[in-house]
C-alpha cells in the first residue's frame, strides 16, 4: 500500500483500527492493524483472514487502483458511485432538478481536485448538503419529516432570498430553511403545520425573514400565532428585508408582558 495515503497514516486512526481477533484454528490472539488482510497466527502458523479489514475508501478514492494494486479489484469504480449518487438524489428531487446541479457538482469536483482534495468527497457531501434540507416549501413539506429535526430553523418569505444578496451566507448560515408566501398560500394551512412542526420537534431558536411590504407580516404573525398554539418555548427573531435588499430591521421578538 501507499504509505502517504492519508487512510492508512496512523496518526490518524482511531483505538478500534488496532485489534485482536481469535484464531479460529487454535485459539490464540492474534493482533491485527486495519491495514492487514492476513496474518499467520504465531502459535499455529496458519494463515487468518482479518476480519476487520474495510476498504471502503476503494469505492470513492480515485488513487485507489494505485494504493491498492490488484486489491482495488472487485471494488466499484468513482464514476459507478457518482451514478448511484445521481440516482438516489433523483428518487428524492426529481430528475430534472438533479440534471441541473450536475454542472455545479462537476465544477466543485473539478476545483476540490486541484486542490488535491478528493473530488467525489466533495460532490457526495454537497449531495448530502441538498438532501437534507429538501423540501423547502411549507406546502409540501411534512411536520413529521426528519428535514425538520433541528434546533434552529429560519421560515422565510419566498422574495426574501432573491431580495437579499447575503441570504445564505448571513441568514441561513446551515439552519432548516422553510418557505412560504402568506399573501399567496393558504394561511391557515400553514397555521396548521407550523404549529405542528413546533410541537413535534425540539426548536431553539425560529428567525422570520420577511419583506417590508405589508402583506408580508402575516408570515410573522403566522409564526407568532403557531408558537403560543404549540405551547413552544423558543427564541424568536425577526428581519425585516427593504425592497431594495437591504436590512430594514433585525431584532428578537419579545414575549408580551
Amino acid at each position: 500500500m501507499n504509505a502517504k495515503c492519508p487512510g492508512q497514516d496512523t496518526r490518524y486512526w482511531k483505538a478500534e483500527d488496532i485489534r485482536e481477533e481469535e484464531c479460529p484454528y487454535c485459539g490464540h490472539f492474534i493482533e491485527f492493524w486495519k491495514t492487514d488482510i492476513r496474518l499467520r497466527c504465531d502459535n499455529c502458523g496458519n494463515k487468518v483472514a482479518n476480519p476487520g479489514f474495510d476498504l471502503g475508501c476503494a469505492q470513492w478514492c480515485s488513487y485507489a487502483e494505485y494504493c491498492l494494486g490488484d486489491i482495488k479489484r472487485g471494488y466499484p469504480e468513482p464514476e459507478t458511485v457518482k451514478d448511484w449518487l445521481k440516482k438516489e438524489a433523483s428518487g428524492i428531487l426529481g430528475e430534472e432538478h438533479v440534471e441541473k446541479l450536475q454542472e455545479p457538482l462537476k465544477s466543485a469536483g473539478n476545483k476540490a481536485a486541484s486542490y488535491k482534495a478528493e473530488g467525489l468527497l466533495v460532490i457526495a457531501s454537497m449531495y448530502l448538503r441538498i438532501l437534507s434540507s429538501w423540501p423547502i416549501q411549507l406546502n409540501l413539506v411534512s411536520e413529521n419529516s426528519k428535514v425538520l429535526d433541528s434546533s434552529r430553523h429560519v421560515i422565510a418569505a419566498d422574495c426574501t432570498s432573491f431580495a437579499y444578496p447575503g441570504f445564505q451566507q448571513e441568514l441561513l448560515r446551515g439552519d432548516t430553511l422553510l418557505i412560504g408566501c402568506p399573501k399567496l398560500d393558504d394561511a391557515a394551512s400553514y397555521l396548521e403545520k407550523l404549529t405542528g412542526v413546533f410541537k413535534t420537534w425540539p426548536v431553539k431558536e425560529v428567525t422570520v425573514v420577511i419583506m417590508e411590504v405589508p402583506c408580508c407580516s402575516g408570515m410573522h404573525q403566522l409564526v407568532e400565532k403557531a408558537k403560543k398554539n404549540s405551547g413552544a418555548d423558543f427564541e424568536l427573531n425577526l428581519v425585516v428585508v427593504g425592497i431594495n435588499g437591504e436590512t430594514k430591521e433585525e431584532r428578537k421578538v419579545e414575549e408580551p408582558s
